[in-house]
């Protein structure tokens, strides 16, 4: 684990939500996209910026990503073409990985070891092959992984159960009449949906919207979030 470099990854839609987050945060240092990312609309450039993509990716998509790489580099990419310095974080390349589709890119070898490539390059690593799915470790990292998913539901659904919050609810104002709810994540990536939780909002609630990086505060006008994104949680919170 390198802990002096922080890198954001994300596919599809966590691939907007990643250069999203990366254009408000400079302390990012590397971005990967995966099968997506559609705007930069924070301040910073995004940092070290690798756009992937299927070859069967919508093709709304795939020129939507060329045309953003194209924009940060400030001239048009050949397919895999690097440009900028990875030192001063203005490196940013996009890449099609052939015979795979949205979902199946995530299994690609060939996708893995250029997403290992990327990322040494940001972490100034030095390798002699860039490991993939061949990497005998991934068969223990599956492991841990799956028992993750399979235990910490229990743990959340015990721990909602313990006091006493419900787990579905026929109107999620019901949750808003609750003093020890905090923070409510909106996942439906629909505007209207985010706009009309804002505008119930109590004022001892905060909310994280499906972009991620906005944060509402006590009914006010919505601010970014600028603290670095090992601090968001707890800035979120307090």
């Amino acid at each position: 684990m390198d802990d002096a470099h922080i890198i954001m990854m994300g596919h599809s839609m966590g691939a907007g939500a990643s250069l999203g987050y990366g254009s408000w945060d400079p302390t990012v240092d590397g971005l990967v996209m995966i099968a997506g990312g559609w705007a930069a609309a924070g301040p910073y450039r995004p940092r070290n910026a690798l756009f992937i993509y299927a070859e069967g990716d919508p093709p709304s998509l795939r020129n939507g990503v060329r045309a953003l790489a194209a924009e940060l580099a400030g001239r048009e990419l050949s397919d895999g073409e690097v440009a900028g310095d990875f030192a001063k974080g203005t490196a940013v390349a996009h890449r099609m990985v052939r015979h795979t589709g949205h979902v199946d890119i995530v299994a690609s070898d060939e996708a893995t070891r250029a997403i290992v490539r990327w990322l040494d390059r940001v972490t100034v690593r030095e390798r002699a092959v860039a490991p993939g799915l061949d990497d005998p470790r991934l068969g223990t990292a599956g492991v841990g992984a799956a028992l993750l998913v399979l235990v910490l539901p229990g743990f959340g659904l015990l721990l909602a159960r313990e006091i006493g919050v419900p787990l579905l609810v026929d109107d999620y104002h019901e949750f808003f009449v609750r003093n020890d709810i905090e923070l409510v994540i909106e996942l439906t990536g629909l505007n209207e949906v985010r706009d009309e939780i804002f505008r119930n909002l109590p004022p001892h609630i905060h909310i994280i919207d499906h972009v991620i990086n906005v944060c509402y505060d006590n009914n006010t006008t919505p601010h970014r979030v600028h603290a670095p994104i090992h601090e968001v949680r707890f800035r979120l919170l307090s």
